[in-house]
């Protein structure tokens, strides 16, 4: 049945190593030896190279996690039984996505230049993120339905990456700028706005399912 309310949860711990290696690769040697390509580039200052250094795991991240999330939720995998309603794959794309945030938060926390770049927001929302995650890969994938469905928001992340690398290079013309301008403006409204409203009737019911314990209330308003 798609609906689940057991899973295998043997392997969290794997998972998110998995998560966070790729991501360190990324950092440490895929994304470099791209950027090292690029003329306009090698002319940034250091901040600026390490900043658009992360982006390249940020936008493989988003794709991730908003293409599962999308599959998971149009096939009805969460089913409407908002505390317990699980996914194995859902639980899956929590510990990869765990592993992320933690290396990319360590990542930019290294760099004392980057740092500055990579502003307080970006800091409390990867924070917050490894905190809301951690408790639902700790209480096995209770709530999954809100953890999975508020990934839907990295629809925009790749457009708004794509905005800011172009924009950093001073190429602010031709296609491929307006279409990270408006992709970035149509996705954040519809994934990051237009939902809201929604996200909160759901929360609110939330509170009201059997069993409702007060962690579970709390995790639930970490997780908002």
């Amino acid at each position: 049945p798609r609906l689940q309310y057991s899973m295998d949860t043997s392997l969290p711990f794997l998972l998110s190593l998995a998560g966070f290696s790729v991501t360190l690769l990324c950092h440490l040697v895929f994304s470099p030896l791209l950027w090292s390509r690029i003329r306009e580039y090698r002319t940034l200052p250091e901040n600026k190279q390490l900043y658009l250094i992360t982006l390249l795991a940020s936008t493989v991240q988003a794709i991730f996690a908003s293409t599962v999330t999308g599959f998971i939720i149009t096939t009805g995998w969460l089913g409407d039984v908002r505390v317990y309603s699980k996914s194995q794959l859902g639980f899956t794309t929590m510990q990869v996505l765990f592993g992320y945030f933690v290396a990319d938060l360590l990542f930019c926390l290294y760099f004392p230049r980057l740092r500055n770049e990579f502003v307080v927001s970006m800091i409390f929302h990867h924070t917050t993120s490894i905190i809301g995650i951690g408790l639902g890969l700790y209480y096995q994938g209770k709530l999954m339905y809100f953890v999975v469905c508020q990934f839907i928001s990295e629809c925009s992340t790749p457009f708004t990456n794509l905005h800011r690398v172009l924009n950093d290079l001073k190429r602010r013309s031709g296609f491929w700028y307006w279409f990270a301008f408006y992709g970035r403006v149509i996705a954040f409204f519809l994934c990051r706005i237009l939902v809201i409203p929604w996200h909160w009737y759901e929360l609110l019911l939330s509170l009201a399912d059997p069993p409702s314990s007060l962690h579970l209330r709390v995790w639930t308003c970490v997780i908002r």
